[in-house]
């Protein structure tokens, strides 16, 4: 799994978007819903595992008694990759500071909320892609053989547009709760796309 983590400084609301990432050569219809919902289990299996260590409000009658450790472990896990993403510019400076004067705050409280996103890559899909909403913080992308063939295609840079100007990315913005602190790091990994209007 892949994770993507947001926060709302003010409400103090730690967005984590768990991405589960497939590729087939081939599926058919049974094999491509089977596929579903094994990433789905896979998602609510980092889900329950990130809930149990993490979340503060994951109990029935009492938190964990080592609340604090946790809470100090999580700490160190998130400033390593704001850390990582900051070097590689990947976090603007405001963003950087926000989030590690955050971190050092943990334990006065924080609420973990979870996005579940699939992503399957499927050479034998007939549409360029189809996005589908199980619920509202589940949703998977399937992306077809022709979307796959412009992103893997080396003269890509010729005439092409970038997919902020698609309603794909705000899609797939949405689904992970982008905001505005991560767009330099989704425009690293933007793949061009050829203007289509190709569904």
């Amino acid at each position: 799994d892949n994770l993507v983590f947001t926060v709302n400084t003010q409400t103090r609301e730690i967005n984590i978007s768990v991405l589960e990432i497939k590729c087939r050569t081939y599926l058919s219809t049974s094999e491509r819903d089977e596929l579903k919902s094994k990433m789905m289990e896979q998602i609510e299996n980092t889900i329950l595992a990130l809930k149990t260590h993490f979340d503060p409000n994951n109990y029935k009658s009492q938190d964990r008694l080592d609340r604090e450790i946790k809470n100090l472990e999580f700490k160190r896990i998130l400033e390593f990759y704001i850390e990582r993403a900051f070097r590689y510019q990947y976090l603007s400076d405001n963003a950087y500071n926000s989030y590690i004067n955050f971190i050092q705050t943990l334990n006065d409280g924080y609420t973990l909320k979870f996005n579940r996103v699939g992503f399957i890559f499927d050479f034998s899909f007939d549409k360029k892609h189809l996005k589908q909403i199980l619920d509202e913080n589940t949703t998977i992308f399937t992306f077809g053989h022709s979307l796959i063939k412009e992103i893997l295609d080396v003269d890509s840079d010729l005439n092409t547009q970038r997919l902020e100007d698609l309603d794909l990315t705000k899609d797939i913005a949405i689904s992970i709760n982008a905001n505005e602190k991560l767009k330099p790091f989704l425009k690293k990994y933007e793949p061009k796309l050829k203007p289509s209007n190709d569904e």
